[in-house]
């Protein structure tokens, strides 16, 4: 007789329903960022959301936060939480920032267009520089006019 093979359904992870847990802030010094638990002492990234997999790196790693008194774990807490968030902004500031540059180029480029001169012509040029002022930073604008 032909014998059949059973395959076994192999488990994914998004089949879990895994989600995280906001004790675990407090508990492991773990935040949520992108399906992704990280921890605000050393920034490590754990990907599966267990608390088992929480509690071991921050047993192994951080095992000295656990002596600390309840107020001074929370102003720690709050300490690395701010810090990250600083961080954070960093990169949220660069990025508009070079929107508003590369918003500014495309001005000038259309004012360029637009007019078809020569850079000779200072009230064209004074135009460009207006245009760029306004897209970058419109509190230096008052120095061109």
């Amino acid at each position: 007789m032909a014998e059949r093979k059973i395959e076994k359904k192999k488990r994914k992870l998004e089949d879990e329903n895994r989600h995280f847990q906001s004790e675990w802030e407090n508990v492991y010094f773990f935040i949520h960022v992108k399906d992704n638990a990280v921890c605000l002492i050393c920034r490590h990234r754990i990907s599966i959301l267990k608390s088992y997999n929480l509690k071991r790196h921050y047993e192994q790693k951080h095992g000295e936060i656990d002596k600390l008194t309840v107020g001074v774990r929370k102003a720690k807490l709050q300490s690395l939480k701010n810090n990250l968030t600083s961080q954070q902004c960093i990169f949220h500031k660069q990025t508009a920032q070079s929107n508003g540059i590369v918003s500014a180029s495309f001005r000038v480029s259309h004012i360029i267009a637009k007019n078809m001169k020569h850079f000779t012509d200072v009230n064209y040029i004074k135009d460009c520089l207006i245009a760029a002022v306004e897209k970058i930073g419109s509190e230096k604008l008052d120095l061109f006019n």
